[in-house]
């Protein structure tokens, strides 16, 4: 049997549901944000036995031990039950959390998209630089640091020859939150900037407060987003160029008005991106690359569980189909 782990209100995991429908798969949803307020989860240890089942979407129990593959796709944080008080909060959260971590070393034999462990050390966008150079790839020059002096330095070296820039190395959105249990609201989002001299006085004083990511700004001819599902390559190109607010960060315009088509990569490129994913033990993977002006690729960073949907709206890449595929293949016997 399959599991999905997402949560009910992710468009993007109907459309993989459809896919292994088609394929005659045998599949189920695991909301884990309803845990522990509407769904339950028991697990069992004694010194005879060992058990784990878990409640689907569907109101059905499942056994562990029959879920041979894994899709981990953006579950949301455990929802609290209207009983719990302020002060348990922060205490349920992290028994939920804890609870949810045993359910997944429950599953450790079964095949996943990707595991839990590989996930998160693939996340460090400051290794995946380090990584990605010595695999080849060219990369901008960077300088991460709560430095001023260092932070001066880079600033006029780099500005001699052309722009700077700044961006997050983690979460880019700007929270509300009452505590680590709370979901909170998004009150900002953090793309990336160019700085010019008046940001940046700005934002050198202010170093020791917060550390900042700086980067060398490459002029761009247009972006790839490279999704790599195991050994398989769907790459988009997408031409950023074409609005003004789009230019620096892509993000910052609306995707689906840009213009984007299916590209193929060169194959020493292509290479480099596998090599790079299984270096981390993924078996799905979201690359950002920079084609500059002079036809050279630019590596910028890889997301462990990066979203996709959108490309297939824009594009004939079926990255659904794969996913099934994968999961079907090691997850229905």
């Amino acid at each position: 049997m399959i599991l999905i782990v997402s949560d009910r209100a992710d468009q993007q995991i109907y459309h993989v549901m459809l896919e292994l429908e088609e394929l005659g798969a045998r599949f189920g949803l695991f909301n884990a944000g309803d845990f522990p307020s509407r769904t339950t989860l028991r697990q069992s240890v004694t010194s005879a036995t060992e058990t784990c089942e878990l409640e689907l979407e569907d109101g059905s129990l499942t056994d562990a031990s029959r879920i041979e593959a894994v899709w981990y796709r953006k579950p949301r944080r455990p929802r609290f039950h209207h009983k719990v008080g302020v002060h348990e909060r922060e205490y349920v959260y992290h028994e939920a959390v804890a609870g949810l971590a045993g359910l997944y070393e429950a599953l450790r034999d079964a095949y996943w998209i990707s595991p839990l462990e590989n996930m998160r050390a693939a996340s460090n966008k400051l290794e995946q630089l380090r990584r990605a150079r010595r695999l080849g790839f060219t990369i901008p020059d960077s300088l991460f640091t709560n430095s001023r002096e260092l932070a001066r330095t880079f600033f006029r070296s780099t500005r001699a020859e052309g722009n700077v820039i700044v961006k997050s190395i983690g979460e880019p959105a700007l929270y509300e939150r009452a505590g680590s249990w709370d979901p909170g609201s998004v009150v900002g989002e953090l793309f990336t900037t160019i700085v010019d001299d008046e940001i940046a006085d700005i934002l050198i004083e202010r170093l020791e407060a917060g550390p900042a990511l700086f980067q060398r700004y490459v002029p761009k001819s247009h972006e790839l987003r490279v999704t790599l599902v195991e050994d398989r390559i769907f790459a988009a190109e997408i031409d950023s160029q074409v609005e003004e607010r789009s230019r620096v960060d892509w993000r910052r315009g609306d995707a689906l008005e840009l213009p984007h088509q299916e590209c193929k990569l060169p194959e020493v490129v292509a290479d480099r991106c596998r090599r790079l994913s299984r270096s981390y033990g993924l078996r799905y993977s979201a690359i950002d690359l920079i084609v500059d002006e002079g036809g050279n690729y630019v590596f910028l960073e890889i997301n462990p569980n990066g979203q996709y949907g959108w490309l297939e709206a824009k594009t004939p890449l079926r990255i659904s189909r794969a996913i099934a595929e994968c999961l079907h293949q090691r997850g229905d016997s």
